[in-house]
């Protein structure tokens, strides 16, 4: 008698990483299907993949799939908080730092083919206000930016389209002061990330040496006010030198307030953030079950 596979669902954005799904969402189906008795929901707009997610741990799935970018799949790790689903990451967005993280093949189907046979890891989750969040949450330039990008742009050129709109972005930003308060204590900055994942824009890490599976958040704070400080600092950033810079402290922390700032906009893993200020950020108290491949099954990684 065959033996009885646990339910999933693969929830997936179509409109994700230049659209070009094709065949392999049938490849993805096939590999998870090996282990899984899979079901399969496309989101529709914004915020439906949370919905899906919470609908999947109400029904007792084992696990569910986020295929698509870093957004879909911080609203997934959203709706399966406070249960014991496991998630699994396949790359399907423009960035995929979480994938990358993970340690999942870039290749989907791979990824898939490996995560079948995954075991979970309790992992960390971050929360802006009521929001969860699983690499960083950041005020300043980044959530500016975030604010500013053209959807039609990122779906069109895909990282080039993203980038130009960035630096077009950027070239318009001012660098406003603002007050954060971590741990009760004031400071004044140009920008503010809140740290639960060190990966940032793939490979380069934010904080180096920061785990999302220790119970530990970090921040890194910045005072430059100018474009020429802000470039020298991503120059060092993709270098890893940015760490001892002068506009930089970097420190690890229990919570960060971002005080009200009308200038000031917030972004959580590649979205722009939509809620009010003033907003504090913590670690949820809840872990989430993630799907971590062998590393002779995924490419590596920093999981």
């Amino acid at each position: 008698m065959p033996a009885v596979r646990p339910r999933a669902s693969l929830i997936y954005n179509p409109k994700a990483g230049r659209r070009r799904h094709g065949r392999t969402i049938e490849g993805i189906k096939a590999a998870l299907g090996e282990a899984y008795e899979l079901a399969v929901a496309p989101t529709a707009g914004p915020r439906e993949a949370i919905r899906l997610a919470r609908e999947a741990a109400v029904r007792g799935d084992a696990a569910v799939f986020a295929w698509g970018g870093d957004g879909t799949i911080r609203e997934v790790a959203e709706g399966l908080l406070g249960s014991e689903v496991r998630l699994g990451v396949l790359p399907g967005g423009t960035f995929n730092v979480v994938a990358l993280a993970v340690g999942v093949s870039r290749d989907p189907v791979k990824a898939a083919r490996a995560l079948a046979a995954a075991k979970p890891s309790p992992r960390d989750v971050g929360l802006i206000g009521t929001t969860p969040f699983l690499m960083q949450a950041t005020a300043g330039l980044e959530g500016y930016a975030m604010h500013h990008l053209r959807p039609d742009m990122k779906a069109k050129f895909g990282i080039a389209g993203a980038m130009a709109d960035f630096l077009r972005a950027f070239l318009r930003y001012r660098f406003p002061t603002f007050t954060v308060e971590l741990d009760g204590v004031a400071h004044q900055v140009t920008g503010a990330v809140f740290v639960n994942m060190a990966q940032y824009g793939g490979p380069f890490e934010i904080v180096p040496g920061a785990r999302w599976d220790d119970g530990l958040a970090h921040v890194l704070l910045y005072t430059g006010k100018s474009h020429l400080q802000a470039f020298m600092f991503t120059m060092r950033l993709l270098i890893g030198r940015h760490p001892g810079h002068r506009d930089v402290t970097m420190r690890p922390v229990a919570e960060m307030i971002i005080r009200d700032a009308p200038a000031v906009q917030v972004q959580v893993d590649g979205d722009a953030w939509r809620g009010t200020l003033p907003a504090t950020c913590r670690l949820a108290a809840e872990r989430i079950q993630v799907l971590i491949p062998s590393r002779r099954d995924g490419q590596g990684g920093k999981a």
